[in-house]
């Protein structure tokens, strides 16, 4: 939440001070910002001598720190492998830095521990000039108790504070205006405009949930992306049968060959992610049975098959992993 420079605390009922803490956080991303823009934060964050890496992507939220990516003070080469169908030829640097002052309260009610607010007071550098200053509540919930946080909220916009706009992270950083959504065909166009249009939101689609799929920390990314998949070729299938049949000449680049052999790729690896979501699905189904089953013998007998299913994802994720390159490829020259 925002706040601005005379924001004071509200009475909050059980409030305990937690102890100042001090971190600076450096944002990386392309001159451009192509991961701003796809959704997607990539930041090193140092509190004393510790320092870790945060990759944040569409979809799923999947800290790669100490215990993932070794502390270095460029970005390390596993996160650049996930970030390589943003990139392309960009280069990440540095493109700001946020040295921040944060100081909280923990909040405790008569069912124990609620949440935990805290106001960073973040100064924000670029280059190494500073940009601006500026404050934020970070609120942390410490139990799924939607009443009461919704009336911690209200209390602290009753103060003052405001909810953030949608926009990505680094965008608010540096206060830039959110990046603007593609414009839509108008309402009547040809036929082919909105085939233009359908084919690349869902192309775009499943480059947005690339690295949460390949990261394995988030089956929705998965499943999503194997929806994006399914429903681009439908959309490719039904462009290249019209446009064909109407021989635009323009069109000529969606119906030759990349087309056709990003068809026959894309066919492989929608397959691939469906594995995955059916072995996704059947295990979790396995593992409430385990739960719930009326014996010993038949707990025991479910979750075997649980480790069944758990093994042909780890597959499956592998398999579509792989293949993930060469539909790389091929849909860069179809729709280059």
């Amino acid at each position: 939440m925002r706040v601005g420079p005379t924001f004071r605390w509200p009475p909050l009922p059980g409030g305990r001070t937690i102890a100042p803490t001090w971190f600076t956080v450096t944002y990386y991303d392309t001159r451009d910002l192509r991961l701003a823009r796809a959704g997607i934060t990539l930041y090193r964050r140092v509190e004393g001598r510790r320092g870790c890496w945060r990759l944040t992507v569409p979809h799923g939220d999947t800290s790669l720190g100490p215990n993932g990516v070794r502390d270095t003070t460029s970005p390390p080469a596993q996160l650049r492998a996930l970030l390589e169908v943003r990139l392309r030829n960009g280069r990440l640097i540095p493109r700001a830095t946020v040295r921040t002052r944060r100081i909280g309260l923990g909040l405790r009610d008569r069912r124990g521990a609620l949440a935990e607010v805290a106001l960073d007071t973040e100064r924000v550098f670029v280059a190494d000039r500073p940009l601006r200053q500026f404050r934020e509540l970070v609120m942390r919930s410490r139990r799924p108790d939607t009443a009461a946080l919704a009336r911690l909220k209200s209390s602290l916009r009753d103060t003052g504070a405001s909810t953030l706009e949608e926009s990505p992270e680094l965008f608010r950083v540096l206060a830039l205006a959110p990046p603007t959504a593609p414009e839509l065909p108008p309402a009547d166009p040809p036929g082919r405009d909105h085939l233009a249009s359908a084919i690349d939101a869902h192309f775009e689609a499943i480059l947005t949930d690339d690295p949460g799929a390949r990261l394995g920390a988030d089956p929705e990314a998965v499943h999503l992306m194997r929806v994006a998949t399914r429903r681009l070729r439908t959309y490719l299938r039904v462009a290249r049968s019209t446009l064909d049949r109407q021989r635009v000449e323009s069109a000529e680049p969606v119906v030759g060959k990349p087309v056709t052999r990003f068809l026959r790729v894309a066919k492989k690896f929608q397959d691939a992610l469906g594995d995955h979501q059916d072995a996704v699905v059947a295990e979790g189904h396995l593992r409430g049975l385990v739960a719930r089953a009326p014996s010993p013998r038949k707990a025991f007998a479910m979750g075997r098959l649980a480790e069944r299913q758990g093994a042909r994802r780890q597959v499956a994720a592998q398999a579509f992993v792989m293949a993930w390159p060469k539909v790389r490829r091929c849909g860069e020259k179809a729709f280059e």
